[in-house]
């Protein structure tokens, strides 16, 4: 009963897939049709009260608007207008949203160590931070974004969110494909391929989220999943992105390890088998050897962190700054200034998250932010580890975790997806099962078993 309830499920969301598909391309001509076309999807499903529709609007609204290419996509510049639609998304999506009681207690703890979380950052910001109030609004995206995600995925846990994604992913990957002969989808440093995004790192960072998602799709050709898997690691090798490429791999294995248990001896012996052929190509193949190095060491053939050093650098002034309670959320440090102005472009880089969050918020902001993650994780479902790990690796080497308009939202989804999908608490089943059988109608079901939740 359960899974002929998701496949009805998943027939109506195809539909809601071709319209807002239609609509991402159309927003393509000009930044004035991307905002309208969120704001029209604001309005259609606030009004309708679908959480579901608002939160894939959601999604394909912060894709359009922060990482595509400029070759193919005119961007979105006003990060004033950018930031406004992504809270009113986000607001409305916690407005509307219901919680099942199997599912609100679980939320509720959630909700109340990001609570914590976000009361020390307000005052640490005041504290250390050059611009405190930008700081205080950047929290404020990345806890209602975070929460409004979390809350969505709750009160919808009868959709099949990873074939949504995952059909997204597909459509997103063949059109990187068709870029790969094409120089000018390298412009950014002119070798390293970027597709249709706007970095090769952003690029790197979408194929180990692309990898995650497209291994838990339980139907379709697995020869498709296969092929998805095999080109987006080629793609990331190209990209040059490390971070990338490593995290993909390691999903792969995580992936192995706590969801597909049963060919864990298998995939042990072709890694053992793949680490042996290519120790040999690396001895017999001298431009093998070459393109490896060139991949791991990029320009610097002595320093293998040389891309980072800035990064480093950077952390290490903040750390010595003030090593307790670090300089200031998600803003630059510039010892001795502080100032009250607004500017949501400020630009920070620190490359490792936790190396951002020990360097932001000081060894007291490390451990509240630790408490909230391990609060998810021992709430979350086991057999999809690789979900909630696979954000933290992929910040290990480009620091997008907190970017509410950029591919942050796809981690808060993996967060949700981790805690929330699995259930198989009875008021659930029963709901799946009487909205198969049409024994109430879909209004019914929801009041009976679904309510709001602050």
């Amino acid at each position: 009963m359960e899974r002929i309830g998701f496949r009805r499920s998943a027939a109506k969301i195809n539909r809601l897939d071709f319209i807002l598909l239609f609509c991402f391309f159309v927003s393509a001509i000009h930044q004035f049709i991307a905002l309208s076309f969120g704001f029209v999807a604001l309005l259609y499903f606030s009004q309708r009260k679908d959480a579901e529709g608002l939160l894939k609007a959601f999604y394909i609204f912060s894709l359009r608007a922060s990482s595509m290419s400029v070759l193919i996509f005119d961007p979105i510049s006003s990060a004033g207008l950018k930031y406004g639609l992504l809270l009113g998304y986000a607001i409305t999506l916690i407005l509307i949203s219901e919680v099942s009681e199997s599912n609100l207690g679980k939320l509720i703890r959630i909700k109340r160590l990001l609570l914590v979380y976000c009361a020390y950052i307000s005052v640490d910001a005041f504290i250390v931070s050059s611009y405190p109030v930008v700081s205080l609004i950047k929290l404020f995206l990345f806890a209602i974004a975070f929460y409004s995600v979390l809350k969505t995925i709750a009160s919808t846990y009868y959709c099949d969110w990873i074939g949504f994604f995952s059909r997204w992913f597909y459509v997103i990957t063949f059109l990187c494909l068709a870029t790969i002969p094409f120089s000018v989808f390298r412009t950014r440093n002119g070798f390293a391929f970027q597709g249709i995004f706007d970095h090769p790192n952003i690029y790197g960072i979408f194929g180990a989220i692309v990898v995650s998602f497209v291994l838990l799709k339980s139907d379709g050709n697995k020869r498709l999943k296969l092929f998805m898997v095999i080109s987006t690691l080629y793609m990331q090798y190209l990209s040059r992105s490390r971070t990338g490429l490593f995290s993909s791999i390691i999903v792969l294995l995580l992936y192995v390890i706590f969801t597909n248990r049963k060919r864990l001896g298998r995939m042990f012996f072709i890694l053992i088998a793949s680490v042996v052929v290519a120790g040999i190509a690396l001895i017999l193949i001298p431009s093998f050897s070459d393109a490896i190095t060139r991949f791991f060491w990029k320009s610097a053939t002595g320093d293998l962190f040389y891309s980072r050093s800035g990064q480093i650098y950077r952390y290490s002034l903040k750390r010595e700054a003030n090593p307790l309670l670090g300089t200031g959320f998600m803003t630059p440090f510039i010892p001795g200034f502080h100032s009250y102005a607004i500017d949501l472009n400020l630009y920070v880089e620190d490359g490792n998250i936790f190396f951002a969050v020990l360097g932001q918020t000081g060894t007291i902001g490390l451990l509240f932010w630790l408490l909230l993650y391990v609060g998810i994780f021992f709430n979350g479902n086991k057999d999809l580890a690789h979900m909630f790990i696979a954000p933290f690796v992929v910040s290990s080497g480009e620091m997008v975790f907190f970017s509410t308009n950029s591919v942050g939202v796809f981690f808060y989804v993996m967060f949700g997806i981790f805690l929330f999908t699995g259930i198989n608490s009875k008021s659930n089943n029963r709901f799946i099962a009487e909205s198969y059988n049409g024994k109430f109608p879909r209004k019914t079901l929801e009041k009976k078993y679904m309510y709001r939740s602050s």
